[in-house]
């Protein structure tokens, strides 16, 4: 049975309700709306009526006087005989008295193994004969993760760019080159309004060369020691050997000189234009 023509289109405002938290604030407005006849098909025809004066929000429509957007149009509440209430649902930032847009934020932590060369007192890691572990030791450590949530009403999916990369610059009191952003998940309402969350990880288990270097700046690098079964003068050994700069054998007792190779595995960009602090 075809829908019933639209009479009249009706806002409740007797019946708003609107929550604030720190990850965005939401409205749901109700309307009331009624048909000339009694149909089934008048609660789908519900969540699109229009009067000719007043009509349902569409999805992204902003409510009037607000930076709410609206996210949500339904489910449809029969009433008796033709009527029909339709909630509609906003969405929008939320701000502290000076216009900041609040952040919500989640600690927690994360299981993670890393190759390891050296002990807790900074000494070379070897075998019974004096030689470096090849593969190195694998421990565990728990690394500290912080999600962000909010709603943000400049949303742009170029920020997905920011995924796998490490931040310049210290961050929540953390040294720069440690924190590394795991993912960014956004549910778009609009092109430019959005529910976003940031997932970022603190690295704590940073390799340091024997000399002091590297450090914080260098915490997601890959790291291994320059060693192997033939030197670059061609000779050859029987088990794997510490190489030096040259790629020859690195002279015995040289346990503080020995040489690592170091890659780069993210890029490091500044974080400063999300506004995540």
């Amino acid at each position: 049975m075809a829908a019933g023509n639209v009479v009249k289109v009706i806002p409740l405002w007797s019946k708003p309700t609107a929550t604030l938290t720190r990850s965005g604030g939401r409205a749901v407005m109700a309307y009331e709306v009624s048909f000339d006849k009694i149909s089934e098909a008048n609660a789908i025809a519900a969540l699109t009526a229009n009067d000719g004066t007043t009509r349902i929000p569409v999805i992204g429509e902003v409510l009037s006087g607000t930076n709410f957007v609206c996210e949500n149009v339904g489910p449809t509440q029969p009433r008796s005989g033709n009527l029909h209430v339709v909630p509609v649902t906003f969405i929008g930032e939320s701000t502290d008295t000076e216009g900041n847009v609040f952040l919500d934020r989640r600690w927690s932590g994360v299981r993670t193994v890393e190759p390891v060369d050296r002990d807790v007192n900074g000494n070379l890691i070897k075998d019974t004969a004096g030689q470096p572990l090849d593969p190195p030791m694998q421990f565990e450590f728990i690394d500290r993760v912080l999600t962000i949530s909010r709603v943000e009403s400049n949303w742009d999916d170029s920020r997905l760019d920011y995924i796998d990369t490490v931040c310049s610059h210290p961050f929540y009191s953390r040294a720069a080159g440690t924190p590394r952003m795991m993912d960014i998940v956004a549910n778009e309402i609009t092109s430019t309004v959005a529910e976003v969350t940031y997932k970022i990880q603190f690295r704590k288990g940073i390799p340091v060369q024997p000399d002091g270097s590297g450090g914080p700046a260098k915490a997601w690098y890959k790291r291994r020691l320059n060693a192997g079964f033939k030197a670059a003068d061609g000779t050859v050994f029987e088990q794997i050997t510490k190489l030096d700069i040259n790629g020859n054998k690195l002279a015995d007792g040289s346990d503080y000189s020995e040489v690592w190779l170091e890659v780069q595995q993210f890029d490091s960009l500044p974080w400063v234009s999300l506004g995540l602090e």
